[in-house]
């Protein structure tokens, strides 16, 4: 009989110190970035903690009003997720925006760039160039303002053209 007693108080003294049946501290605290910290050991730098109080799963409670509120840290993981999702898809979309203009700039300068050259080719195979003055009567170039349109318009062309 004695034999038992001892198998039953050796046992009985192994449950009580097995982590399963004792219940955890946990601190919960937000930093100055706002993000939420979980730790077994209170903040160091002496921000005000939540101290929060875990059972074993084995333990089970009876009255619903002493059950812990998984649901609220559930609820919060899953808002910090939607969070972080949203976030994630706002810089995807940025990052499409962002190369989606880029694409139609460049897209604006090699039309710019073409329309330079046709007009360059025309300057160059014309054998007279003509404008308009200020009263809309009709003018041609001499050779000196020719030559410096046509200068003019391949610097554009270099200047537009690059790459």
């Amino acid at each position: 009989m004695k034999f038992n007693q001892r198998k039953l108080l050796f046992l009985t003294l192994l449950l009580s110190l097995s982590p399963a049946s004792q219940a955890a501290k946990i601190y919960k605290w937000v930093d100055e970035n706002g993000k939420v910290h979980y730790s077994d050991k209170p903040p160091a730098n002496q921000q005000k903690a939540e101290s929060l109080t875990l059972e074993s799963a084995t333990e089970g409670t009876t009255n619903s009003s002493q059950k812990q509120q998984p649901a609220v840290s559930a609820q919060q993981r899953i808002n910090e997720a939607n969070k972080w999702l949203h976030n994630t898809r706002t810089k995807q979309q940025e990052k499409v925006q962002a190369r989606d203009k880029a694409w139609n700039d460049k897209q604006k300068q090699i039309a710019e760039c073409k329309k330079l050259k046709r007009e360059l080719l025309d300057y160059e195979n014309a054998g007279v160039i003509y404008d308009y003055n200020d009263k809309g009567e009709q003018f041609y170039f001499n050779q000196q303002q020719r030559e410096k349109l046509l200068t003019n318009l391949r610097n554009k062309i270099a200047k537009q053209c690059k790459s």
